[in-house]
């Protein structure tokens, strides 16, 4: 543990400005990564199959959605510009959807451990949506399932676990980066461990963004199905206009990002670069289409944290095809299997990225082609509207737009 200040210094911040010190905190924390995941990934080795969905959706509840006019889906969200640019718009066109908000109006849940004005967010996160169903069922307006982004640090789960079976709800978490936070540090006197796993004995199903974690999730006795993440044609199209920069790219600046994008401009890369920490800050999420349309080519970085060889999928994976541009991100398997007839570039190493990039800048007929090829796999198969669409066929409901 450091000690933060010294003499007026913070410590951690002056360590960090030594090169020596950045590299090996990055090896160490990169390795930790990997680790964690590699322990998990050997726990559950063995293929496991579990399914109990029509157990849960039964033909009762099946009729009961099917009388509705549309399904009624009360939405826990974490991340507004996120949600709200993709997501919530999509379902909105096919679900009765109510969202959760804080107490003062704010979108989004309270930080489950944090404090607020001497009460732990995830008392404040439970209390509002047991006061906000109880509710909506006093209206008429039962929710056919809840629908939520949490990890088990986001709520009192024995309490919501007991209202659940009062009420006979049904819960499904869409769990992102799973593949980090299955299970995250939690201390011993606590009965639900912090991360996503934490949930398995309140939620009905999860939604899982990395395809071998709905292994884990069944070897633990729970529903889950590959659902990975996508993008909304609401927000994110091919415009008509100038290409104004060679690369772009919009995240923040740390770890691994830093190092290759410095790389790319070394070596006579034009890179536009938006996010904290880089020299241009923060770009509004409703000017990422129209920048990315102004790119020949987008960057994608696809690493987790510090690591050089661990992916996770990316909203950008999705955005930057539907926007119709040029998109270069790591070699990610699972991208292979999301776009199997190619249009997104995968790189493997820096070199192989100022490769490809000085290839494309090269050549716009190459670009045409690449681009066109990725809009097409985009829209016809990675929207939050198809990804719901076929989660409620699966459920045994039929939407219609």
């Amino acid at each position: 543990m450091f000690i933060h200040f010294v003499k007026g210094w913070d410590l951690k911040k002056l360590l960090k400005k030594i090169s020596l010190f950045r590299i090996l905190n990055a090896f160490i924390k990169s390795r930790i990564v990997k680790y964690k995941y590699n322990r998990l990934g050997r726990l559950y080795s063995k293929k496991s199959y579990f399914n109990n969905l029509k157990v849960v959706f039964d033909d009762i509840w099946v009729e009961s959605v099917k009388s509705k006019l549309k399904p009624i889906v009360y939405f826990i969200g974490t991340d507004e510009s996120q949600d709200k640019g993709g997501l919530i718009p999509d379902l909105e066109e096919l679900v009765d959807l109510v969202t959760f908000y804080k107490n003062d109006g704010r979108y989004g849940q309270y930080s489950g451990l944090r404090h607020y004005n001497g009460i732990q967010g995830r008392v404040l996160n439970t209390l509002k949506v047991i006061n906000d169903i109880e509710y909506l069922i006093s209206c008429g307006r039962k929710p056919d399932f809840i629908l939520m982004q949490a990890w088990g640090r986001s709520f009192e789960i024995e309490k919501l676990i007991a209202f659940k079976n009062k009420h006979q709800l049904r819960f499904i978490n869409i769990s992102l980066d799973d593949r980090l936070v299955f299970v995250d540090k939690t201390p011993k006197n606590e009965k639900y461990n912090y991360g996503i796993s934490g949930l398995i004995q309140l939620t009905d199903l999860f939604l899982v963004s990395n395809p071998e974690v709905v292994n884990w999730y069944h070897t633990e006795g729970s529903n889950a199905l590959y659902f990975p993440m996508a993008s909304s044609l609401k927000f994110f199209k091919p415009l008509t206009t100038q290409k104004k920069f060679d690369v772009g790219f919009i995240g923040n600046c740390y770890g691994y990002r830093s190092e290759l994008i410095n790389y790319l401009i070394r070596n006579g890369i034009s890179v536009q670069a938006y996010g904290n920490g880089w020299n241009n800050g923060y770009l509004d999420s409703s000017k990422a289409n129209s920048f990315f349309n102004e790119c020949k080519v987008v960057l994608g970085i696809g690493t987790v944290g510090h690591c050089r060889n661990f992916f996770t999928q990316k909203l950008r994976d999705f955005d930057v095809p539907l926007s119709g541009s040029v998109y270069v991100t790591n070699n990610n398997i699972d991208l292979i299997d999301l776009y199997p007839n190619g249009g997104i570039v995968l790189a493997d190493t820096k070199h192989d990225f100022l490769r490809k990039i000085k290839c494309l800048l090269s050549d716009s007929n190459m670009r045409a082609v690449i681009s066109r090829k990725a809009y097409t796999t985009a829209k016809n198969s990675h929207t939050y509207n198809l990804r719901f669409i076929k989660l409620f066929e699966e459920l045994g409901i039929q939407l219609t737009e």
